[in-house]
């Protein structure tokens, strides 16, 4: 994990599935909004649900 050691998140118990939360502000770029989709597709293919939080 990039050099983090977090130790058993776990808990010995098996992963049945990730998630990961993203908050971002609700104006952005067309760039942006293109890396976005692209994250969303590369964590699909990884079984992690990305989970995108529009805030005002």
């Amino acid at each position: 994990m990039g050099g983090w050691d977090i130790g058993n998140v776990s808990g010995g118990l098996p992963i049945n599935s990730k998630r990961l939360d993203l908050a971002i502000p609700h104006t952005g770029t067309p760039t942006q909004v293109a890396v976005i989709n692209d994250m969303i597709t590369y964590a699909a293919s990884k079984n992690v649900n990305l989970n995108i939080i529009i805030f005002p």
